[in-house]
């Protein structure tokens, strides 16, 4: 199950494998930084990420970085590609997600891409390793395109 209630800050786990979360690779604040798996460490700040409404009452959010501010992006062109940490303006489509609940009752929640609707947040080739790549494909019903969102421990 997930801990989302609304916005706030989350780890993000793939629900394919429970035991890695989403990373700010080497917690670098340089745009084009890689967004990979790394084995869950709740309480580093590259692991955390504060979900923010993009627009009221969209359902479009941004992903931003809890230790750099930096935002998950998809390719600006829609192009499905691997994902990416960037600084763009809050407007563009490539910085926004739109979050869908699994309707399988896992808790899991899936991210849209909203700069190319149906395309979605997965986890490169359904991978568990850790450095494997994020990147936004076109929707599978598949569990390495769900994510459950867990509330920081103390």
């Amino acid at each position: 199950m997930s801990d989302f209630t609304g916005p706030g800050v989350y780890s993000i786990i793939p629900r394919h494998a429970d035991t890695q979360c989403i990373n700010l690779w080497g917690g670098a604040a340089t745009n084009g930084t890689g967004i990979k798996l790394y084995r869950k460490t709740p309480q580093a700040d590259n692991s955390l990420w504060e979900i923010v409404e993009a627009r009221n009452n969209s359902n479009e959010y941004h992903i931003i970085c809890y230790s750099t501010g930096t935002m998950i992006c998809a390719a600006a062109d829609g192009s499905g590609s691997v994902v990416t940490a960037n600084t763009r303006a809050p407007k563009e489509p490539s910085t926004r997600w739109k979050l869908q609940a699994a309707k399988n009752g896992s808790g899991a929640y899936l991210f849209e891409s909203v700069v190319k609707p149906g395309d979605y947040l997965a986890v490169a080739g359904a991978g568990t390793a850790e450095g494997t790549d994020l990147m936004t494909w076109i929707k599978q019903d598949a569990n390495h395109f769900q994510f459950f969102l867990r509330a920081p421990t103390a």
